[in-house]
């Protein structure tokens, strides 16, 4: 009771810079929320070490590996690329003959 059932969190000074960006956590609670946007392209998982400390003398602090993963969403349009065309068919070019070349990619497929 007292001091000692006063439990204080914080992130491990060990945390990225940018988990540090995505992520909040309430120094009293311990709940950790979302302060950034996700994309999953960019990274589909944080490791966050949160370290919790009660606020008695000689308190020794106790840690707690969070890892969150990502779910991948449809977030991104897919691109398309135009690689060659003829602008000039003949009426009577067989069939089969090459009207265009394009490629697509989208990113979320990556």
């Amino acid at each position: 009771d007292g001091t000692n059932g006063e439990v204080m969190y914080s992130f491990n000074r060990h945390i990225s810079a940018t988990a540090r960006k995505l992520f909040d956590l309430n120094p009293q609670t311990g709940e950790i929320r979302l302060k950034g946007n996700l994309d999953y392209e960019d990274s589909s998982a944080f490791d966050i070490n949160v370290q919790a400390i009660d606020k008695g003398s000689g308190a020794i602090p106790e840690y707690c590996d969070v890892v969150v993963e990502i779910i991948d969403v449809n977030d991104n349009v897919p691109e398309v690329m135009l690689r060659s065309s003829s602008s000039i068919i003949k009426e009577n070019s067989p069939l089969g003959t090459v009207v265009a070349l394009f490629s697509a990619g989208d990113r979320d497929s990556a």
